[in-house]
């Protein structure tokens, strides 16, 4: 084998680095930009992500905000149906209505003078309103009455016939019963009791049985009547039984109608033929209730 000369080594040139560089170079800049390439890829799927994240909680927040005004909506709406109806204004306590509503004379003579086509619409309320007043006034001395002599309600036809009219009356019965109720003594409870059992079931009558059986007002019953409310209330005939005892101790006349329905034998079970009162057929406790309230006269 021969040997390489001088002059071969000297004609020997190394091959050129800048293609190595420049491969080099856009190497590193293909992979920058597929590097920014990928990041703002994901940047932008990270802020469109973002947008609907918010805008999905901006529809929430406004359906939130939408149910919650139309829950108070229809709360306000149904506070407004349920409220009552604003009082009726008042006139002046100057004008002539406004004096007629006092129950001053003068003024309700002046109106009532006048043809009712001439009358404002105050005015007609008005004297409405000053006949309550004078009826409240009425009431008032009534009450003071009657505290001071209580026998003046049995004794007194005409104070006991106004009595009926006031409580009858819708303008005041309510103040009516609520006067009962404030009378000392049995005088109230027995008067209250007298509405009750007057005539039929009415908005009156209801009232005058919640009076009754409210604490402040049973206290004040006779031992005769406080027997016959308790009757009133028995539902059992075991309860009733009971209650019979205290009635033939100490009930008066006015229990003969409440005891005549214990006298029907038929009423309850599936076809209403059952006696309803069973347990008050041995023996003869009816009987001896009726026969002993006989005896005492009502009040």
């Amino acid at each position: 084998m021969s040997q390489p000369s001088l002059s071969d080594a000297a004609a020997f040139k190394p091959p050129a680095r800048w293609p190595i560089f420049v491969g080099l170079l856009l190497g590193i800049l293909i992979g920058t930009g597929i590097g920014i390439l990928v990041m703002k890829t994901r940047a932008d799927a990270a802020a469109k992500a973002d947008r609907k994240a918010r805008a999905a909680e901006s529809a929430r927040a406004a359906a939130e905000a939408a149910s919650a005004s139309a829950a108070a909506s229809a709360s306000a709406a149904a506070a407004a149906s349920a409220a009552p109806p604003p009082p009726l204004p008042m006139p002046e306590a100057t004008s002539l209505a406004g004096r007629a509503a006092l129950d001053e004379e003068a003024a309700r003579k002046e109106i009532e003078a006048r043809p009712a086509a001439e009358r404002t619409a105050d005015e007609v309320t008005a004297l409405a309103r000053g006949r309550v007043v004078a009826k409240r006034k009425e009431l008032a001395q009534l009450a003071r009455k009657i505290t001071l002599l209580p026998k003046v309600v049995k004794e007194d036809k005409e104070l006991a016939a106004r009595l009926k009219e006031l409580h009858s009356d819708r303008e005041i019965a309510t103040d009516t019963l609520r006067m009962y109720a404030s009378l000392p003594g049995i005088t109230g409870p027995d008067l209250l009791y007298g509405v009750l059992s007057s005539g039929k079931k009415s908005d009156v009558t209801d009232l005058a049985e919640a009076l009754l059986y409210a604490k402040d007002v049973r206290s004040k019953a006779s031992p005769a009547l406080a027997s016959l409310l308790e009757l009133r209330k028995s539902e059992q005939c075991e309860d009733v039984k009971k209650a019979l005892g205290e009635v033939t101790k100490s009930a008066d006349r006015r229990a003969v109608i409440p005891l005549m329905k214990y006298e029907n034998k038929f009423g309850c079970g599936e076809k209403k033929k059952d006696d309803c009162w069973a347990c008050l057929r041995d023996g003869d406790l009816l009987k001896e209730a009726q026969k002993a309230i006989q005896k005492r006269p009502a009040p």
